[in-house]
């Protein structure tokens, strides 16, 4: 999710600057956190970032950009399971079913 630009364009990701910046240090998760400060109904959200930003800060850094973009990755899926299971019987029925749904 965080990469899918860079890794659509098929371009060498090291090089990336968004990789280069998650690389260098935490200021884009700790921007992600900060921002769903005031949003009370995400603090679980803010709370798992907090953690991820726990655990990522043991790793070694040049393995840091991969394990973000899989975490944010995991967290967008996630976020659409919730709103797909919280819509109407006619949107959650047919999101298995339907690339429409699915891809929206």
């Amino acid at each position: 999710a965080a990469l899918d630009l860079e890794r659509g364009a098929k371009i060498d990701l090291s090089g990336s600057p968004i990789v280069r910046n998650i690389r260098e240090g935490d200021w884009l998760l700790c921007y992600l956190i900060q921002r769903l400060r005031d949003l009370p109904t995400l603090q679980g959200v803010r709370d798992w970032l907090a953690s991820m930003q726990a655990i990522l800060a043991k790793f070694p850094r040049d393995l840091v950009p991969f394990h973000f973009d899989y975490a944010v990755s995991e967290l967008c899926a996630a976020a659409c399971r919730a709103v797909i299971q919280g819509s109407g019987t006619f949107v959650s029925g047919c999101s298995g079913r339907s690339p429409l749904f699915r891809d929206l």
